[in-house]
């Protein structure tokens, strides 16, 4: 597979060699904090041996999830923004992508399973590289003196995406898909990861961030959507992995970094990307439920409507969850 070159002009987040961040090297962790702090997202060089097993591991689900979902077309599932649909451990096919859900402790049954942990293996050796440089950068978390002691393998979230050419998606040449409270364009909406950070590696260039400075309450309510905010598209050579922050480090940090929107624009080639989240366990969802606490208490000292307040953390304007409606 050739080798996409990243357009420098196009990213602000920081590339750190992951064989530097292992072994530790000078002012690698740095760069890692820092750009995570400035952009909400790191991205990490993987060695070239461990950047061909996964575009391996990436042609081969694209494969399979492409000829699994020409089968069986029928059970498409049309989200209603209303009511969120929760992905069943497995495979789902939707009207934009068909998702493969699997637990990342869980054992490997059969060759798409073996295939998927083969891909996020590696993007789990990126979060741990990339975790431990967070915590490196920070005395204390929220109920926790370190932050290994409020996540483990075993809540971790494996998902790989299948996204077919955007135009074989629409009902109608001329119809957009509703969003997520609005008309869009897009694959997957503009929304935030749960959990702590998300390692993920692709074959085309559509996932795009926000930049920090900008609302993604604003941009959500804004006439021309697919236009408002500061976006900006990823573009990952065939040895990156880009990992995201999460809510989960947003608040457990005290906001010293802030959760990542982020969103997948259609696009006319077919993608496949496969995502590694890291969430709590039981020792972080009790400090993570502090911090909100602490966060909700502070925002009740300056206005007369807390509820009003705690719904702003978690929701947009229209009442959507500000979690992706598809994940």
């Amino acid at each position: 597979m050739m080798a996409r070159a990243p357009s420098a002009s196009d990213r602000h987040g920081v590339a750190v060699s992951l064989s530097a961040l292992e072994e530790k090297a000078d002012g690698a962790a740095a760069r890692v904090t820092h750009s995570l702090r400035d952009a909400g997202y790191v991205i990490i060089t993987l060695p070239s041996s461990v950047a061909q097993t996964i575009q391996q591991s990436i042609a081969s689900l694209k494969s399979a999830l492409q000829a699994h979902r020409e089968a069986e077309t029928k059970g498409w599932v049309t989200p209603n923004s209303s009511k969120r649909e929760p992905i069943r451990f497995g495979i789902s096919s939707y009207r934009t992508r068909t998702q493969f859900r699997m637990l990342r402790h869980a054992p490997a049954e059969g060759e798409l399973e073996a295939t998927a942990s083969s891909a996020t293996s590696i993007l789990q050796r990126c979060a741990a590289a990339v975790l431990d440089a967070v915590e490196g950068s920070l005395h204390t978390f929220q109920g926790a003196s370190n932050l290994a002691s409020l996540h483990d393998d075993e809540g971790a979230m494996a998902d790989v995406f299948f996204y077919p050419p955007f135009a074989d998606c629409l009902p109608e040449p001329s119809t957009e898909i509703q969003g997520n409270g609005f008309r869009c364009s897009f694959a997957c909406p503009a929304h935030q990861d749960n959990g702590l950070i998300t390692a993920i590696a692709d074959d085309e260039a559509a996932l795009e961030v926000l930049m920090h400075g900008d609302s993604c309450e604003e941009v959500r309510t804004c006439a021309s959507a697919a236009n408002a905010g500061s976006w900006t598209r990823l573009v990952l050579a065939s040895n990156e992995v880009v990992v995201l922050a999460n809510r989960s480090l947003e608040l457990l940090s005290c906001e010293q970094f802030r959760a990542c929107d982020h969103r997948v624009v259609g696009i006319g080639a077919p993608r496949l990307s496969v995502a590694y989240e890291v969430r709590l366990n039981e020792r972080g969802l009790a400090a993570e439920s502090k911090a909100i606490k602490s966060k909700l208490a502070l925002a009740d000292s300056r206005s007369n409507d807390a509820y009003a307040n705690a719904a702003k953390l978690f929701t947009d304007n229209t009442g959507s969850d500000r979690t992706c409606m598809l994940m």
